[in-house]
This record gives C-alpha cells, structure tokens and sequence, in this order.
C-alpha cells in the first residue's frame, strides 16, 4: 500500500509540475541570428546585400546600399514580409572601404557619411508596415572581413514616422550588429 500511495503521490506531482509549468509558445526567446534590437527588442536578420548605386547625383564620392533583412524577406523577387535594415553609405572610392561613417540626413551625400532606415513586418510588394524608422543620429562601422564578408555594427536614434510622414516617436534605441556575405546586387 505505501508503494502504491508513492506512485500515486508521484504521478500527481508530475501532473501538477507539467500543468503548471510555462508554455514555450508563450515564452519570448531571442533569435538566433539577432542582428537588430529596436527599444530592446530583438529581431533576426538573416540575408545581406551590397548595391552599388551609380546615380550621378554625388559631386564626388560613390554610394552604396547595404541592406540586411529578415528571412521572411526575399529582395530578388521583392516579395515576403519581414524586417530591414536600409543603409546608403558614400565612399572615396569605387570599392566599399571599411570605417567609421557619420550621420547625415537622408539621403547622405557627403565622403564618409550614411543614412538609414529600418522597417518592421514591412511587406515588401506593397510597402506595408508596422513601423518605419528614420535614422535621426548615429554612428555606423563597417568592417571588411573578407571578399563579401562584413560587419555592420550600427548605434542610432530613429523617428518612427507614420504614412503621413508625421514623427509617432522619436529618439528610439537602433542597434545592428550584423556579420555575414552581402551578395552584391545591380
């Protein structure tokens, strides 16, 4: 009898630690490729890619476009919904040159310089979103690591800004810490 009430005994407990305990649904986990934290919030970027933007409006100096984004996101056929980072650096040179690179506001013009954005559960055939921030400050380095390989390690501020382009908040946390191969797009 006191084996069978040790049984009983344990099998309830049992129950009751599985029932009680938290649904992993209901836990929030941080992604395993988290490159990109707005207000403390993590999201994973998985894809990168380099542009370079020959559009003859710069007096001197060479644009380039690296976009990092969600794998919800597929930029060769622009479908899918997801989460971006947009950034247009301009370089000294035809080549993307490793640095520091300053703010300037959209759209950067000047050596040296960049501006950006990022979109959240944007959706990328009809330009939906949930939230569009505009880099407001902020300081971006991007390292070479090898032929496509780098790292993109981004420290901002950022309005988000409404369809109306009225600011809905302002001076939001922007982090990326990005480092994967940019697949160069024309």
């Amino acid at each position: 009898m006191k084996t069978l009430n040790l049984i009983v005994f344990g099998l309830f407990f049992l129950v009751l630690s599985i029932s009680c305990s938290k649904d992993k649904d209901d836990e929030q986990t941080e992604p395993d490729n988290t490159a990109l934290i707005v207000n403390g919030k993590p999201y994973a970027l998985h894809k990168a890619y380099i542009t370079y933007v020959d559009e003859g409006h710069l007096m001197e100096g060479y644009q380039y476009d690296l976009d990092m984004v969600s794998s919800g996101v597929d930029m060769d056929n622009e479908t899918g919904i997801g989460e971006g980072v947009l950034i247009s650096i301009i370089t000294s040179t035809k080549d993307l040159i490793a640095g520091t690179y300053t703010f300037e506001s959209d759209p950067a013009r000047e050596i040296g310089t960049f501006s950006a954005f990022v979109v959240i559960r944007f959706h990328l055939a009809t330009w939906e979103r949930q939230h569009f921030f505009v880099i407001s400050s902020g300081t971006l380095v991007v390292t070479k690591n090898s032929e496509n390989n780098y790292t993109v390690t981004l420290s901002a501020k950022a309005n988000d800004i409404d369809d109306n382009d009225e600011i809905i908040t302002s001076n939001n946390d922007i982090t990326v810490n990005f480092t994967g191969t940019f697949t160069r797009q024309v």
